[in-house]
């Protein structure tokens, strides 16, 4: 990856290239440890501040034998921290002298100067060195040593209090006419720009919940012959797994506005590639995950449309009584003094700016029917 990367928005790819496939080897099982951490404004689903990927490999008297610690965020590009690596080859992990020998290395390796692009240089130096504090107190936790000082407090995940604040209400008085300079502030605007709105993710996990990751089409168009999820359910913390069998009728099994028309699980056949098939519950969202991935599914591949042409020669609409009308455009075509016509085709696609989805359903037992 160092020799991949040529710089920012740069790497060794050739302009006719594509990346088909990236393989990460799996860690060793005895003595080898591997941390990712990400610095966020936000907790999921932002780009990060500073993030590292930190590698150790120790042999049986606990001394370092290889180790890669490599951020982003502290350079334009992904970079490792080489003097921090070398400096904790050969070095026992117990050894108190090693962290303070590691942090001085990582000083070195990130002296990050005032006006730095991206600006926050001692905060992302921080962040750097706090993430192999961490890493380094991890690895501590699971080794059987003793007379080692941990610091506990480090190794689980780092929770905030939620935000709180007050609204100014006089700010705007000066400024106010019947209508305009009044502040109208939304429902929702003051927990959310203070930070106590509670989304998906800021709920506490509550007792016996699960989490699902949805089992989805590799497929454009195809028949749907078999799905063997018999493998998922042996993986550790899988519960579960459902599908439109599991539905209590075909209705349950179909959503959509206004017309309610679309499945939510395929029956016998997908439509599109990342077309939901099942779902599978496990007690993590990582066990969840590795449990979709389990999920064998078997396809007869049928025909399917890509392009503009093809839908058009096979004469596949989207059937629908919705029109906007407004004028004659076969009569302004005719009158203008000049018509241009062709074909246009650009790379680039634009995308509804919608965010990321997250729910959770809570099963409330009645002890009577409705």
């Amino acid at each position: 990856m160092s020799q991949f990367f040529k710089g920012y928005r740069s790497t060794a790819l050739p302009p006719d290239a594509i990346i088909a496939s990236i393989r990460i080897p799996v860690t060793r099982g005895d003595g080898e440890y591997f941390q990712a951490y990400k610095q966020a404004k936000r907790k999921d689903d932002d780009i990060a501040i500073v993030n590292a990927a930190l590698r150790i490999s120790l042999s049986h008297s606990n001394v370092v034998e290889s180790a890669d610690l490599v951020y982003g965020g502290m350079a334009p590009t992904t970079i490792a921290a080489k003097a921090a690596g070398a400096y904790l080859v050969g070095k026992n992990i117990t050894n108190p002298a090693t962290i303070e020998g590691t942090m001085n290395a990582l000083e070195k390796d990130f002296d990050l100067r005032f006006g730095v692009p991206g600006g926050m240089a001692t905060y992302r130096k921080s962040l750097a060195l706090g993430f192999f504090y961490r890493f380094y107190h991890e690895i501590l936790s699971k080794l059987e040593v003793k007379d080692v000082e941990i610091d506990e407090e480090v190794v689980p995940e780092i929770e905030r209090l939620i935000s709180h604040g007050k609204k100014d209400t006089e700010s705007t008085i000066a400024y106010q006419q019947n209508i305009l300079g009044k502040a109208n502030p939304h429902v929702a605007a003051l927990k959310q720009t203070t930070g106590e709105a509670q989304y998906t993710d800021d709920i506490p996990v509550q007792k016996n919940e699960l989490y699902g990751c949805l089992v989805l089409s590799t497929k454009a168009h195809a028949k749907i012959t078999s799905v063997d999820h018999s493998a998922a359910m042996e993986l550790p913390g899988v519960v579960d797994y459902v599908d439109h069998t599991d539905m209590p009728s075909p209705e349950a099994n179909k959503w959509g506005a206004p017309v309610c028309d679309e499945v939510f699980f395929a029956v016998d056949e997908v439509f599109t590639a990342g077309q939901p098939i099942g779902i599978v519950l496990a007690d993590s969202a990582a066990h969840a995950t590795a449990g979709a991935r389990a999920v064998m599914v078997e396809y007869e591949e049928l025909p399917a449309i890509f392009t503009i042409e093809e839908a058009i020669e096979k004469e596949s609409y989207f059937q629908h009584s919705r029109y906007i009308r407004k004028g004659d455009t076969e009569e302004a075509f005719a009158s203008a003094d000049h018509v241009f016509t062709g074909v246009t085709r650009i790379g680039g696609q634009e995308h509804f700016y919608l965010e990321t989805n997250a729910c959770v359903v809570v099963v409330i037992h009645l002890p009577f029917d409705l």
